[in-house]
Order: structure tokens, then C-alpha cells, then sequence
């Protein structure tokens, strides 16, 4: 028995329709007016293309979780950047309207996981020796009561 874990294909198959119809909507696009129309398609684009690859194959191209997770960080990260440049501090009549505020809340519960991701490849706090450590202790605990039995 492997130890990788290997998702149901059932998301991909749902999922797979919308991502290749959303790669193709630049093609039925006009070119962007302006660089940050265009870096922003670029980079839905490539989180499109990686949630793809990913739900295809996640132990093949485990990377691709790694990007998107990347990318979700440097956009916040450039959210916060121009609200502070723009000097929208306070959240105006609405509470959804773009601010510097509601730009440092979206990096904290959504950037902030997304670089942890990133970097460590999973969103808990242990690592995957922590969990070989517990699967070790059932197979302590299953030994004891074979031993008890006899």
C-alpha cells in the first residue's frame, strides 16, 4: 500500500470543463488596455493552468498546489501595496470597499496560508514525519493486543 495520498478523480472531471473554458476566454477577449489588465489575466491564467495540472495528477505535479498558493500571496502582497499607495486607509460607506485595511485582512486569511503552502507544502503545523510518528504508535498499540491475546 502506498503511502502518497491519491484524491478521487470525481474533482477533476467536474472541475476540468470550466478551467479549459476559462484558459480559452483570452482568446475571445480584446487585448488588455493596460500592463496590470494584462499581468492580471497572465496570472489568472497560470493559477487556472495549475489548479488543471494539479487536480490531473496532485502527486505528479505537486508543485503546481505550491504556485498557486505563491501566487494568492503576491497578489495580496500587491493589493496592500497599491491601496497604501493610493493612500484608501479607512473602509469607505461599505465594508467591502477596496482599503488598505481590508487589504492587510485579505493577506492574513488568505496570503499569509498561501505562502505557508508555498513554502512548506501543507497547511498544518506538523510534517509528515510527525504523522509516520502516530502511525508508528498504531502499530505499537496493534502489537500490544496481539501479545495480550496470547
Amino acid at each position: 500500500m502506498s503511502d502518497t495520498y491519491v484524491p478521487s478523480r470525481f474533482m477533476f472531471w467536474c472541475l476540468a470543463p470550466f478551467l479549459l473554458a476559462f484558459l480559452a476566454m483570452p482568446l475571445l477577449l480584446e487585448p488588455p488596455k493596460t500592463l496590470f489588465a494584462g499581468v492580471g489575466i497572465v496570472v489568472l491564467e497560470v493559477m487556472a493552468a495549475c489548479a488543471l495540472l494539479g487536480f490531473y495528477d496532485s502527486v505528479r505535479f505537486h508543485w503546481c498546489w505550491r504556485v498557486v498558493g505563491a501566487l494568492v500571496f503576491l497578489v495580496y502582497v500587491a493589493y496592500v501595496v497599491m491601496m497604501v499607495a493610493e493612500g484608501a486607509w479607512i473602509v469607505g460607506e461599505r465594508g467591502s470597499a477596496t482599503c488598505a485595511v481590508n487589504a492587510v485582512l485579505g493577506l492574513l486569511a488568505f496570503g499569509l496560508p498561501g505562502l505557508w503552502y508555498a513554502m512548506m507544502g501543507r497547511l498544518t503545523w506538523h510534517s509528515d514525519s510527525c504523522d509516520a510518528a502516530w502511525d508508528g504508535w498504531e502499530d505499537d498499540d496493534e502489537e500490544l493486543e496481539e501479545d495480550e491475546d496470547h
